[in-house]
């Protein structure tokens, strides 16, 4: 159990920052919703930008989830790249049975 609430301290530290890499890349964190998964869960979304000329720049949504049930730990990214003129396909339903699935198998 401590494992997993150093984990979801660490996840939770993040949200609201904003964090500008040596390459150009700007990234932002914020809390994620999530389905009832597990006995505990915790999540996060980050928007990384790339640098680059205009409709070419990739954008990565990064949805991390760490989700405990009983003594078992479950640790999980779901990514997804676009461009600005690429709309992205996962909705927040469609992240939320990806995530309900996995946590299924447990």
């Amino acid at each position: 159990r401590s494992a997993y609430d150093a984990l979801a301290a660490g996840v939770a530290a993040c949200w609201g920052e904003t964090t500008e890499y040596p390459d150009g890349e700007v990234g932002t964190s914020e809390s994620l919703q999530l389905p009832a998964i597990g006995d505990e869960r915790v999540g996060t979304r980050d928007i990384i930008k790339e640098p680059g000329p205009g409709t070419e720049a990739g954008i990565w949504d990064l949805r991390s989830v760490i989700a405990r049930d009983g003594n078992v730990v479950l640790g999980v990214t779901i990514a997804e790249v676009t461009t600005p003129t690429v709309e992205p396909v996962l909705d927040d339903a469609q992240i939320a049975r990806i995530l309900t699935t996995i946590a299924d198998k447990l």
